[in-house]
């Protein structure tokens, strides 16, 4: 059976193009979920469009990789496997892991730490909606118990630090 070419090219030129500005996008952290799940389901339709394409082209394509060019790609795709499967650094983000702690340990501590009065910061947070009582409590209480995000808090400590 013969693919026509504009069941094959036709696509595989659209969805590439359309692939190729969502990646760019996300490079460029312009994200969405949106642009992420576009990405993603024709980035699949991408590879059926190409193997159609493939087959619809099969006979100009065994002339174009015929020699060195196959041995070439052979290549290319040998080395990016070994990339693509090559373990991964299982190390713990160390900026992570300071961010957890930050969040689990009393705010009286971290406050010393960015030299931040607890008055001041109070009252900096009273202006978004987040009670302080106390700073004998960590952030992350802090923020759960005012249905709050952690990162508000943190920020403002940091906006707030005499640095």
């Amino acid at each position: 059976m013969k693919i026509k070419q504009i069941y094959a090219t036709t696509p595989t030129i659209a969805t590439f193009i359309i692939v190729v500005i969502t990646g760019v996008l996300m490079y460029f952290s312009i994200k969405s979920a949106t642009i992420k799940e576009v990405h993603e389901i024709l980035g699949m339709a991408f590879v059926v469009f190409s193997l159609l394409h493939i087959i619809s082209n099969l006979k100009p394509f065994k002339n174009y990789f015929k020699g060195y060019k196959f041995a070439f790609i052979g290549v290319v795709i040998v080395v990016c496997a070994v990339f693509l499967f090559m373990p991964q650094n299982t190390q713990p983000n160390p900026s992570k892991q300071v961010y957890k702690q930050i969040l689990s340990v009393n705010l009286d501590k971290v406050l010393a730490l960015y030299d931040v009065e607890f008055k001041e910061l109070q009252t900096s947070l009273k202006s978004k909606n987040i009670e302080l009582l106390t700073d004998k409590n960590s952030i992350a209480n802090i923020a759960k118990s005012a249905n709050s995000n952690d990162r508000i808090i943190i920020n403002e400590i940091i906006r707030l630090s005499k640095d």
